[in-house]
């Protein structure tokens, strides 16, 4: 899925893709280990756990939006 069906605009989905581990949840780097499991709770477009899988980590997705 490459945007959100409840209709946000462009420039909040944009926003939203340019997300990073780095840039809204920098906290979460000294406590990532390989291999962790990370749930990520209203994931949106998954774009955070998308970052986090690539880098071995294995990651469930939740997101009750329709």
């Amino acid at each position: 899925m490459d945007r959100y069906l409840h209709g946000h605009a462009e420039p909040v989905v944009a926003s939203h893709a340019a997300r990073t581990v780095e840039s809204s949840a920098a906290y979460l780097l000294p406590r990532l280990r390989p291999g962790l499991r990370v749930l990520d709770v209203g994931a949106g477009l998954g774009h955070m756990s998308l970052w986090l899988a690539q880098r071995g980590h294995q990651v469930t997705l939740a997101e009750p939006a329709d």
